[in-house]
């Protein structure tokens, strides 16, 4: 059996460079999959950069509540959960 330490799924809308519309979805950083509806609202009519990515990767660890288990520690997936946010957000954009 396969169990995800931390997930991330990004659906992003452009218009030109600007956001127009994202969704983000989490799981393993809370008790059922979550969407970071905070770091949503604050990337929507942003254009993309690496000082608005670094903000909305602080936003979204405020928005989970993640354990430590056998897997990771609640720090690693908080950490993780930044980085994944920016790697795939700029991963639809390219």
């Amino acid at each position: 059996m396969a169990i995800s330490i931390i997930n991330i799924g990004v659906a992003v809308k452009l218009e030109g460079s600007t956001i127009a519309d994202i969704r983000i979805a989490l799981g393993a950083v809370a008790p059922v999959a979550i969407r970071a509806k905070q770091t949503e609202n604050y990337l929507i009519g942003k254009t993309i950069s690496a000082e608005v990515l670094e903000h909305a990767a602080e936003l979204v660890k405020n928005e989970i509540n993640p354990i430590t288990d056998i897997r990771a520690s609640k720090e690693y997936r908080t950490h993780m959960a930044g980085i994944l946010l920016r790697r795939a957000i700029e991963a639809v954009v390219a």
